[in-house]
């Protein structure tokens, strides 16, 4: 049975509002971006009280950027970098955050990758270098894995424009196996909307639910798939709870098809609630809806309850 769990950005990965996370019916709590390893201990301490499961996302304690132009890159970007030290240093990171997740007893670590290569960057290499890159740094997270005993999760990032289709998803989680997918419903359609990936969300829903662990649930009006060029309220950057109420027709994705698609896969996926709360995006654009943030968020908690 499909499991409903809570992302730490409810929180803005904020330990000391853990006690906003504490639902009824909530088996677990995904977490990262932590100050020090002190607070993986209260919320250690947190989730053991409520009999609550643990999930960490990379990297499970902050760090400093690294790597040429250092004050712009950022570790849990790189595992895939084309560039041999950051690469390498990323990688050890996550090293770091697998060891963290298997002291803590966590259920599952997500990382980021593929990481974003946008069309104005300036590289040397071709699409099947980079892909070998790709495949390398893959190889080595399988093996990590493998040691620690800890599932990595795979959640789609971008812009790349090497990994922008269902297949190019679809091949590498058939060639690893052991990775499984986070499905973001905001990244799919942000990915197909503002980055004007050459296929719709439906098809990257459809490409890659059959290895879906979990689901990163929150929602934005995008363009894609509605003929729509408008973005009102700044939405490629709107984090909205997922709602009943969002109809595709007005651009959203549909969250009801992909939970289902998903669901007909594996029935014991993860339902992760991550939007982010009061920002000025959000709440002009439920103010327009005629709803409150509070009463709009729990609608969300209700609807979504009902798929577990």
């Amino acid at each position: 049975m499909a499991q409903l769990w809570l992302s730490g950005s409810i929180v803005y990965e904020d330990i000391t509002k853990l006690h906003k996370l504490d639902l009824p019916n909530v088996k677990g709590i995904e977490f990262g971006f932590l100050n020090d390893k002190s607070e993986l201990d209260i919320l250690k301490s947190f989730i053991t009280e409520r009999n609550m499961q643990l999930g960490l996302h990379h990297p499970v304690i902050k760090y400093k950027s690294i790597g040429e132009n250092s004050n712009n890159i950022s570790l849990d970007k790189c595992i895939t970098s084309h560039i041999d030290d950051v690469r390498k240093n990323a990688l050890e990171s996550v090293h770091n955050s697998l060891a963290l997740a298997a002291e803590y007893n966590a259920k599952y670590l997500v990382i980021h990758a593929p990481g974003k290569i946008k069309g104005t960057d300036k590289l040397s290499l071709t699409k099947e270098q980079y892909v070998k890159v790709v495949n390398e740094s893959l190889f080595e997270l399988d093996k990590m894995s493998h040691s620690f005993g800890v599932p990595i999760i795979l959640e789609s990032d971008g812009p790349n424009i090497f990994y922008n289709t269902p297949e190019d998803f679809v091949n590498l989680l058939k060639m690893y196996p052991n990775l499984k997918h986070c499905l973001d419903t905001l990244h799919f359609a942000v990915l197909t909307g503002k980055y004007k990936y050459p296929c719709s969300v439906k098809a990257l829903i459809d490409a890659t639910a059959p290895y879906t662990f979990s689901m990163h649930l929150s929602n934005t009006i995008s363009p894609s798939g509605t003929g729509k060029d408008a973005r009102p309220l700044g939405s490629e950057h709107l984090r909205l709870p997922a709602h009943p109420s969002q109809k595709p027709c007005d651009g959203f994705v549909d969250i009801d098809y992909a939970i289902k698609k998903v669901l007909d896969y594996n029935p014991d996926c993860l339902l992760v609630l991550e939007h982010l709360p009061y920002r000025d995006f959000e709440l002009s654009m439920l103010e327009q809806l005629g709803y409150g943030f509070e009463a709009y968020s729990k609608e969300s908690y209700e609807w979504i309850k009902t798929f577990c």
